[in-house]
């Protein structure tokens, strides 16, 4: 078993009830055992519309921490394939002892790194 983050970009118009079979669509293929930590980054906006269509210009994003055997990475991308209203899904190998991080703490590690820039008052 090799840890993995995979990251879904679904289409931000779907209804809550096909979010949600959608969700257990992906959760029956992975298994739920597999999962060992969920972010649900929510609905945001994209920097151009996905696959060239006018409507896909927000997205909703979730991120799954998951354990599991490399060799079936291919079989869940060719199941997902199947799915509608998933518009994109990456899989990221990583290293046994990388930190699953979720996007509020990346934001906050973020804001300590980098300083806030501050509005140019006009006088």
């Amino acid at each position: 078993m090799k840890p993995y983050e995979l990251v879904l970009i679904l289409k931000a118009s779907l209804t809550v009830d096909e979010k949600k079979d959608l969700l257990d669509s992906i959760i029956d293929i992975i298994g739920k055992d597999s999962i060992k930590q969920t972010d649900d980054i929510g609905v945001l906006k994209t920097a151009y519309p996905l696959d060239g269509k006018k409507e896909n210009t927000h997205m909703h994003l979730i991120s799954y921490y998951l354990s599991v055997d490399p060799l079936s990475v291919n079989v869940f991308t060719k199941k997902f394939a199947f799915l509608k209203g998933l518009v994109r899904h990456y899989f990221y190998a990583m290293k046994p002892n990388e930190k699953f991080m979720t996007y509020s703490e990346v934001q906050k590690s973020l804001e300590t790194l980098l300083p806030v820039k501050e509005e140019k008052v006009k006088k």
